[in-house]
């Protein structure tokens, strides 16, 4: 009798702990989030670089989502799913763009408005031009266009710093090492907090005083050079959300802050970071007079139950097929 409840003790420990594991499992995997980062967009194919992909790739990236549904997240969903006041989405994912070029006017809000999907872009506040830059050949975006693509709700307005992406040497890495937000040799923190905070300070007061954005509450790192003096100067300026880099799926579990991110080139394969939905649904033109030629089914159903007077295009459950 005693190993009968020996052995009953130890099973009913060992199914907690497997229970419990399974709970932990679930728990890790509703806590992942992959970060997109783009930089620029060309309609020029033989301008495309590390930092540049063509608008048509970012297209199929977008209509990619869309079509494997995953659901964008901004900063205040990962605030409120951290805080939990929101679920986590099945497919969550994040997009994100960096410095604040033209062509995330010109070219991604477009497309973003198409596919519905939402993106944080991340300013770097002094390169952005006033609403009267009558430059022909502009490179960044102006005031007014991030203004309305705020406006939207499909975008997200962040902080790139004002001026700290190396303008000592033409905005290229640092001989020294020193990179972006990252503090001097010698300097002090009382001094880095002034030199940094009030960089910090005015690329957010730029935002809040040129769109209807209230408050900004993410920053990615210049170069995803970080640095330990950086965080209090981040949190008392409201920034809760923090992006480097360095490659990998952010974990809000253990924060909001120094996430990783995957960067997006011409030669980055979508579907490696992001697994396509075995059960998306995927459009079919039909007609009034289609459903009788149609043999499956489900889908005849399905196209019956619509019964378009013209062509129009449905979606169908790839599950149908």
């Amino acid at each position: 009798m005693k190993k009968f409840w020996q052995r009953l003790v130890l099973f009913g420990l060992t199914g907690a702990f497997f229970v419990s594991c399974i709970s932990c499992s679930a728990a890790n995997t509703a806590s992942k989030v992959p970060i997109l980062m783009y930089h620029n967009l060309t309609n020029d194919p033989s301008a495309v670089t590390s930092m540049t992909i063509t608008g048509e790739r970012f297209q199929e990236d977008m209509e990619y989502l869309e079509y494997n549904g995953y659901t964008p997240l901004l900063s205040s969903d990962l605030i409120d799913i951290r805080a939990g006041k929101e679920a986590m989405p099945e497919r969550p994912v994040m997009i994100t763009f960096d410095d604040g070029y033209r062509s995330n006017y010109d070219i991604a809000y477009p497309i973003l408005q198409k596919t519905g999907m939402k993106a944080v872009i991340a300013l770097i506040g002094k390169s952005i031009r006033a609403n009267d830059n009558t430059e022909a050949n502009r490179f960044f975006l102006k005031w007014d266009e991030a203004a309305e693509m705020a406006d939207s709700g499909l975008v997200e307005l962040a902080s790139h710093t004002y001026n700290l992406h190396n303008p000592q040497y033409g905005g290229l890495t640092a001989p020294d090492g020193i990179n972006g937000i990252q503090r001097l040799k010698g300097e002090s923190q009382a001094a880095y907090n002034k030199r940094v905070g009030e960089d910090l300070k005015q690329s957010i007061d730029l935002i809040t005083q040129n769109t209807n954005q209230k408050n900004v509450l993410f920053f990615a790192y210049p170069f995803g050079a970080r640095d330990g003096w950086m965080q209090p100067l981040l949190q008392k300026n409201g920034i809760q959300v923090s992006v480097l880099t360095n490659t990998g799926t952010a974990s809000i579990r253990r924060g909001l802050t120094d996430l990783p991110r995957y960067r997006i080139t011409m030669d980055t394969k979508l579907s490696d970071i992001l697994p396509a939905n075995p059960n998306a649904s995927h459009d079919i033109t039909v007609r009034a007079h289609m459903p009788t030629m149609i043999k499956n089914e489900k889908i005849r159903q399905e196209v019956a139950r619509h019964l378009p007077a013209q062509e129009r295009t449905i979606k169908i459950p790839k599950s149908y097929t």
